[in-house]
């Protein structure tokens, strides 16, 4: 699957100069790619914003170069804020092009700026090739973004602004990422030694001055860290630690929450870079309303004008059939589905079991149709009493689970790749609001038919499947989560090379 080509050159609309006088010397062009050959995989971009320009300056005019160039320049400068490393190709020479006066070679300095400014919006803005995308199998399609929106939005320093460009947990991720690097700036946070029993709320022990010491580096609300008492207020910050952390916050300092505590403050820096790279991967206006599922958050988040208006748990693909990153429209719910059991799971599971135990698929309401194995609606159909359908190359779905009990664990990577949910009558109660008056009683009779009943939702609701192992919670909290892919290696390395 290709992604779609952010730069869009058909809009030129924006805050470049509207001098109409000073022309482009459009014999420069060659030369300028040909020295800096550094931008030139601009050129084409280049040619094309001019051509729409009818080759105006962009960033002179009659009485010099224009303020939007030095905003520009100073956002350039400070690349490190939107989690990237410093990269200005030909500084020396960007600094005598915004030091330039009207002379001969004033064309070579207005590509030079144009080129400076293609190159920090594709990092910023854009992020990496769309070939690291597809080894990291993100089949979200990029968002298309003007020249001109680019720049007045990247000269604002407006949250809104920028959330017109990007996914809006960029912005939020961007603001943590200033408060961890002035914690690694005050000497980052201690790494706890392993300790041999838990912790919990009144024990005395010689490491617990240790541990407040690194929750308060990491700024939670710790009132005595000379103490050595196992106190409420400790309970409350590993909680709150925990929670933070995708653990199971009972407030008891275990191996679990120590294990947690060895990422370094560098560590945890190039994993915000990571996300807020991927939020260049998404569009920036995802819907009014949307259904987000987060893989390694293992949560399902229905959110409606940009606030969650509900969640709940979900368990995903295991390691060896990893859920896909896409997006889709929710356009049907099945009640009481049959699971067509993929050739796959047959092969390898299946058909061993039937070897062993002729009565299998009597005893696990299955039945061949047509050469293809299916298992029957009922209480113990795998898909449970629900599915919901988004189409997809995958196919990968939202279903229900008679495996309840999976989603007390911790990590739930568990399926073959389709994604099973924690609450369906919500999500159903939700998807099927105002079409033909379905109330939650409706909706679990539907699932306990012994028939396989399809219905078209109306209004098709936007679903992305995502992975971020960084994010700004609800309560604007930064979370953390584990790599469970392992996919956040192969981007950071990008993004630092």
């Amino acid at each position: 699957m290709t992604c779609i080509d952010t730069l869009d050159p058909e809009t030129v609309a924006g805050k470049f100069s509207t001098q109409e006088n000073l022309y482009l010397d459009t014999a420069v062009l060659k030369q300028f790619f040909k020295k800096f050959n550094e931008f030139k995989e601009y050129e084409e971009s280049v040619r094309k914003f001019y051509a729409l320009r009818i080759y105006k300056l962009a960033w002179f005019s009659e009485k010099g170069i224009v303020e939007q160039s030095s905003i520009l320049y100073n956002r350039i400068q400070a690349m490190t804020e939107n989690g990237l490393k410093k990269e200005v190709h030909y500084p020396i020479e960007y600094i005598k092009a915004m030091e330039a006066e009207y002379r001969d070679s004033i064309s070579w300095y207005e590509l030079m700026i144009t080129a400076q400014y293609l190159h920090f919006a594709e990092k910023v803005i854009t992020g990496l090739p769309n070939k690291v995308m597809a080894e990291s199998q993100w089949y979200i399609p990029r968002k298309k973004v003007g020249y001109g929106t680019m720049l007045e939005n990247m000269l604002s320093d407006s949250t809104t602004a920028m959330n017109k460009m990007v996914y809006y947990q960029y912005q939020l991720l961007r603001e943590k990422l200033k408060q961890l690097k002035n914690i690694e700036q005050k000497g980052g946070w201690t790494i706890p030694e392993n300790i041999k029993k838990s912790l919990k709320l009144g024990d005395t022990a010689n490491q617990i001055k240790k541990l407040k010491l690194r929750l308060y580096q990491e700024e939670y609300s710790i009132n005595d860290t000379s103490s050595i008492n196992f106190a409420k207020n400790l309970e409350d910050a590993v909680r709150q630690f925990q929670k933070n952390n995708g653990l199971n916050a009972d407030g008891i300092i275990g191996k679990g929450t120590i294990n947690v505590m060895q990422f370094t403050i560098k560590q945890r820096i190039e994993q915000v870079m990571v996300n807020m790279e991927r939020c260049r991967w998404l569009p920036a206006n995802t819907s009014q309303k949307y259904v987000l599922v987060n893989i390694p958050e293992y949560k399902l988040h229905v959110i409606e004008d940009a606030l969650v208006k509900f969640s709940m748990s979900v368990i995903v693909g295991k390691e060896t059939n990893k859920t896909s990153i896409f997006r889709s429209n929710i356009t049907h719910i099945v009640f009481s589905p049959y699971w067509n059991i993929p050739k796959s799971i047959l092969r390898k599971e299946i058909i061993p079991l039937i070897n062993r135990n002729p009565e299998y698929i009597i005893k696990n309401n299955m039945e061949w149709i047509n050469g293809h194995l299916r298992q029957k609606p009922g209480p113990d159909n795998a898909l449970g009493g629900i599915k919901f359908i988004f189409p997809n190359p995958f196919n990968i779905y939202l279903h229900d689970t008679p495996t309840k009990y999976l989603f007390e664990k911790e990590k739930r990577s568990f399926s073959h790749g389709c994604i099973r949910i924690g609450n369906p009558i919500e999500l159903a109660s939700y998807l099927l609001k105002g079409e033909n008056n379905w109330t939650d009683e409706m909706i679990i009779e539907a699932m306990n038919r012994k028939m396989e009943l399809v219905i078209p939702i109306r209004e098709k609701v936007p679903v992305y499947i995502v992975y971020f192992t960084a994010f700004v919670d609800a309560d604007q909290k930064l979370n953390y989560r584990e790599d469970i892919y392992k996919r956040d290696k192969q981007i950071i390395h990008m993004l630092l090379k």
